[in-house]
């Protein structure tokens, strides 16, 4: 569910990955078991606690919190702790949103940048 900051319309008529994408930018975190979710989020600048039940996800989300940093906090749903490490980690980054905005918005540039760079490399290397 997305808990936007602001008065924005939840209505569930959202039926477009744009309008998902729209409405999760005007979350202050946003907390997942979506990898796409919390990709859509982190390249928009919104901290993301991501919660994992398997090595699937787990290698997804630490992959995701590799290229964000402190940005993208990964739990595991399972453990008598984990209601704890949930709240505290939503506390965090809730308190954390607007200085970890700028660091999650560079890493997205750094993503794009990367990704344009290999792309433009490729002609190149079909060639061969």
């Amino acid at each position: 569910m997305i808990h936007p900051q602001s008065n924005a319309d939840m209505s569930n008529n959202i039926s477009t990955p744009n309008e998902i994408i729209r409405q999760i930018s005007n979350c202050r975190i946003v907390v997942t078991g979506s990898y796409h979710a919390g990709v859509f989020a982190l390249a928009q600048g919104v901290p993301v606690v991501g919660i994992i039940r398997s090595a699937y996800y787990r290698d997804k989300f630490q992959g995701l919190a590799g290229e964000f940093g402190a940005g993208c906090v990964v739990l595991e749903a399972a453990g008598a702790e984990f209601s704890q490490q949930l709240a505290a980690a939503i506390d965090e980054l809730w308190e954390r949103a607007a200085e970890l905005k700028p660091e999650l918005l560079a890493a997205a540039e750094r993503q794009i940048k990367m990704a344009q760079a290999a792309y433009a490399r490729l002609p190149a290397l079909l060639r061969h």
